[in-house]
């Protein structure tokens, strides 16, 4: 539809801002994500009943030892 270009521009700049702002979040995340899966492999893992998993979950949290 003619005259309302500038809707599909402002849509644009709006998702270029949005993807700029994830980039470094989305970089962080991979980077958790690749250590967590080299921990995985090395075998350097904690084994959390389902029971206690929210203790478990606010003790990480919390920052407290994880044992």
């Amino acid at each position: 539809m003619p005259g309302y270009g500038w809707i599909d521009r402002m849509v644009s700049r709006a998702l270029q801002q949005r993807r700029r702002e994830d980039a470094p979040r989305l970089t962080v995340l991979r980077m958790h994500i690749a250590a967590g899966a080299d921990e995985f492999m090395r075998g350097d893992l904690v084994e959390v009943d389902a029971q206690d998993l929210e203790a478990y979950l606010d003790r990480l949290a919390t920052g407290a030892t994880a044992d």
